[in-house]
């Protein structure tokens, strides 16, 4: 059965800060990835960061549109406090939206995102930083960068 908010972890996770991790991919052939994209970058993500909980969060996408990757979407989410995923704000993250299928404009709902979606979430704790140079205050957050040493695989890094 599902529910029509986040469930809470099941114990309480480190403290510190941490990274939320959610890959993820479309299970319901009634769901379009655009109608997907809409709920997740619209609706979801705004709900997660009025929590509280999540200072940034960034959404992604698999960039080889041939590649065989089971799960060809991404979110992180930047968690300065890993205990505040056992808040009621957190747990109150409604996890049910009318443009779901299942749900109507006329106020029925729809249907839980997981109904519609497979997520593989995992927590992170972090354990510690490298950068190369010290980032300008007034870069917002992404901040990414090709690594010299592997210039040819695009290997990305995001600053914390």
């Amino acid at each position: 059965m599902s529910s029509s908010t986040q469930s809470t972890l099941a114990s309480a996770p480190a403290s510190g800060s941490g990274l939320i991790y959610a890959s993820s991919h479309i299970t319901n052939p009634d769901l379009t990835p655009d109608v997907f994209d809409e709920w997740y970058s619209e609706h979801h993500i705004p709900d997660v960061l009025a929590t509280g909980c999540v200072s940034h969060a960034a959404r992604w996408e698999c960039a080889d549109k041939d590649s065989s990757v089971v799960d060809p979407y991404l979110a992180t989410y930047r968690v300065p406090d890993l205990q505040s995923l056992q808040s009621t704000e957190f747990a109150s993250i409604p996890m049910t939206h009318e443009l779901l299928p299942g749900g109507s404009k006329a106020g029925e709902g729809g249907k839980a995102c997981h109904e519609s979606v497979d997520f593989d979430s995992t927590i992170y704790k972090l354990v510690e930083v490298f950068e190369k140079e010290k980032h300008d205050e007034g870069v917002s957050f992404p901040r990414s960068a090709v690594l010299p040493s592997c210039p040819d695989l695009a290997c990305t890094v995001m600053a914390y």
